[in-house]
């Protein structure tokens, strides 16, 4: 049995971030310089009490609101976080409570960032095709602002949080979506969060290793040398309605679309209004800027996640029409 997606919400938290929010932390041109190479111009943060698992089960309930149907029937529950609620038990759990799931329903958690949402939906595909499964409810998202340190430009004016639900069922007319899945783990030093676990705990004397640290060029070089060749190989680039890439930095998604050859029209970006949020980019993007076309046509669409790992995750996939497609508010 083949699997589609019918339905798709976003939740953003309340605290709304402008650039000029940054004007105590770094000088003018630093901030300008910021801006100017990643696009972002606005993101949200949670507030301190305000969790990943928040953001996600609100956009879950609603999406069962909008789409006028209920979750009770899912079968499993895939949580794609960095940023989980606790070392366990997995967020997947959390969620399952709070949404009141049934006891039958499988929850799976997944540790991934940037690839994480595509990286959901091909376990999403896969648990059906196998056809023990006929309805799963993949939530993703992340709240990385309780990552960055204050000082740190690279960061701390970069990513934004957020949390999305996407119902994914069993269908006898979808066309299956082919998945490319790979990593460079030699990227691993480049992109992580040294301390706060049990490899280097985190201490109260020196909290420096306890914030995200982000090598910004060998990030950079890693997308520029990796993705242009991944959308390529994902088939006919003319034949994408959209193209849906992880949003990390405007100049960088305008250099990958010029070397593939898409058109901006094809390429759609946003991380102006939202930053870097992650596991979230790419549903987001989704909601925000093809709204009307996947709700009322199917879409043949490419959508590609990256970074963290250095991890890639990518495929087709014809999206539409959907039941419901929202961008809510926390």
């Amino acid at each position: 049995m083949n699997s589609k997606i019918t339905g798709l919400v976003c939740c953003l938290p309340p605290i709304r971030v402008e650039n000029d929010a940054f004007t105590s932390r770094f000088d003018a041109k630093a901030i300008s310089d910021v801006a100017k190479m990643t696009g972002v111009a606005t993101r949200f943060w949670t507030e301190d009490n305000q969790t990943t698992a928040d953001l996600c089960i609100e956009a879950a309930r609603r999406l069962e609101i909008g789409m006028e149907t209920t979750l009770t029937d899912c079968d499993a529950i895939i949580f794609v976080t960095q940023t989980p609620d606790h070392i366990l038990p997995g967020t997947s759990f959390v969620a399952h409570r709070d949404l009141g799931l049934p006891s039958a329903c499988t929850c799976l958690d997944l540790n991934s960032g940037c690839s994480g949402y595509v990286l959901g939906l091909s376990l999403a595909q896969d648990l059906i095709a196998a056809g023990s499964y006929k309805k799963i409810l993949l939530l993703a998202g992340d709240t990385i602002s309780k990552t960055l340190s204050p000082t740190d430009r690279a960061t701390a004016m970069v990513f934004g949080d957020a949390g999305t639900a996407t119902l994914i069922e069993a269908s006898s007319t979808a066309e299956r979506s082919e998945f490319k899945i790979g990593a460079d783990s030699q990227g691993v030093e480049s992109l992580k969060i040294e301390a706060g676990q049990f490899r280097k705990p985190k201490t109260a004397d020196d909290d420096r290793d306890s914030y995200l640290f982000m090598d910004g060029a060998e990030v950079f070089n890693f997308t520029l040398k990796s993705i242009p060749s991944l959308v390529k190989s994902l088939g006919d680039v003319e034949s994408f309605d959209y193209v849906f890439m992880h949003q990390a930095n405007a100049f960088m998604l305008k250099h990958i679309a010029k070397k593939a050859k898409l058109t901006p029209a094809q390429v759609p970006i946003n991380i102006e209004k939202f930053g870097n949020t992650s596991s979230a980019t790419i549903p987001l993007l989704m909601c925000d800027t093809a709204k009307s076309d996947l709700l009322y046509g199917p879409q043949n669409c490419a959508l590609l996640g990256f970074g963290v790992g250095f991890s890639w995750a990518a495929c087709v996939m014809k999206i539409g029409p959907l039941k419901h497609l929202e961008i809510a508010y926390l």
